[in-house]
């Protein structure tokens, strides 16, 4: 078994309880449209180890934001504790004015957005920023 139970919340959204048999157990009532709510938290055995850094990334100063964002990895690969690589899917916070800001030629760095590890893949505790970044290049 790589899944287990870790907890079990009651309650509403940000203001859960743990689930105790005993001194708080799960009591359904009827709150009219307002669901119950049980929140169940799976954590693996498996947990990340390393998110691998990515190359800096060397592009011409008259590159356009659109061919920027073309060229921006698309994945990172990702180590779990059994030493098994991960590709997981990415995507960048780059705007378009930050990036009409930039001085070319120059070096910046983009950060992506919070990504996902894959289901068997728990992260570490306490949490790893689930977040890349990338030194841009403008030569």
């Amino acid at each position: 078994e790589v899944m287990y139970v870790k907890q079990i919340l009651l309650g509403e959204s940000y203001k859960e309880t743990v689930y105790d048999p005993d001194t708080n157990p799960l009591v359904v009532i009827d709150k009219g449209k307002t669901p119950n709510y049980v929140k169940i938290v799976l954590r693996s055995e498996i947990v990340l180890k390393e998110i691998k850094p990515l190359d800096n990334l060397v592009v011409p100063a008259n590159i356009t934001y659109n061919e920027l964002l073309d060229l921006l990895p698309k994945t990172i690969t990702i180590v779990d504790s059994n030493d098994v690589e991960h590709a997981v899917e990415i995507k960048w916070d780059l705007r378009p004015y930050v990036f009409d800001s930039w001085k070319k030629p120059g070096t910046y760095t983009v950060f992506s957005e919070f990504f996902q590890l894959p289901l068997l893949v728990s992260n570490t505790e306490p949490a790893t920023r689930l977040q890349v970044d990338l030194k841009v290049n403008f030569e």
